[in-house]
């Protein structure tokens, strides 16, 4: 199959004009404005399943981790949910992402430079630096055809649970976190690729965690409209949550009423961060 012809496997006509195209879809949807109204209300709905703990997706870091959270949420929505792209993105803004054939090197690095950090026992600077340089990571990997910013963010706040930071989202704006997220990307394709711009957005963004996840219960009215709140404010590029958690109609009684009874220090210390040389690139 050439390129053309994989790309094109992706898409089918949409009625918002003649030869306009758009994603197929397990809707059957030809109406791009219905097809990103619904999908925004099903992933909203998904994801904070998520941050309940109503869905068991084992913690083990890795792409098999991140592929399920993306299945998760985009599974009523595309066939190939959880799937690897099999096409390259390339932007016009002179930034690139991984090819899809250098997936199988490439990948594997990504979670080897991470795997033995303790996120527990970090500073704030630590935590904001470690954090940045997964992120932007996990951000040029880009594993999958759409979807992307949502699954990472939400892998990415699986992977650093144990901290003793979170990261606040509402404290930047979209414009801005895009603009950090598009520079952390190679400007050629070799890499290497930049962590600094989205590190200086998490050491804003950075803050103490009030309550551990551990500590939250979320068939406690109380602890479940906090994990609802905190949801609703947070922002990524292209999905603001607390709108998409009003499209969907969520509210705490009714994830209550569905669940099961049974369910239940100084920003200059560097040490405990990924070593500065493992900036990960592909080759040519």
């Amino acid at each position: 199959m050439s390129q053309e012809d994989n790309w094109n496997s992706y898409l089918w006509p949409s009625d918002a004009g003649p030869g306009e195209v758009m994603l197929v879809n397990l809707y059957g949807l030809h109406d791009p404005e219905e097809l990103a109204r619904r999908e925004y209300s099903e992933t909203a709905l998904r994801a904070l399943e998520l941050q309940l703990g109503k869905v068991e997706i084992p913690s083990t870091g890795d792409l098999a981790e991140w592929q399920a959270v993306h299945s998760h949420l985009f599974g009523n929505v595309y066939s190939w949910a959880g799937e690897l792209r099999t096409v390259s993105f390339t932007r016009h803004d002179g930034h690139y992402f991984l090819h899809p054939q250098h997936f199988t090197e490439v990948i594997p690095k990504v979670f080897d430079a991470v795997a033995d950090l303790d996120w527990a026992d970090m500073t704030r600077y630590q935590f904001a630096d470690n954090a940045a340089r997964l992120y932007t990571l996990l951000n040029w990997v880009h594993p999958f055809r759409e979807g992307n910013g949502r699954s990472t963010r939400l892998f990415l706040d699986r992977q650093i649970a144990a901290a003793p930071y979170m990261l606040d989202y509402t404290r930047v704006s979209p414009e801005r976190w895009e603009t950090a997220a598009m520079a952390s990307r190679p400007t050629k394709y070799a890499g290497p690729t930049n962590h600094r711009p989205v590190q200086a957005v998490f050491n804003e963004i950075a803050s103490r965690r009030d309550r551990s996840p551990v500590e939250l219960d979320p068939l406690d009215p109380l602890d479940l409209q906090l994990i609802i709140d905190n949801a609703r404010q947070s922002v990524t590029s292209g999905h603001e949550t607390g709108a998409a958690i009003d499209a969907a109609g969520l509210n705490p009684q009714r994830i209550i009423d569905s669940s099961p009874t049974d369910q239940g220090v100084a920003d200059e210390e560097r040490a405990s961060t990924v070593d500065s040389g493992t900036e990960l690139d592909a080759g040519p």
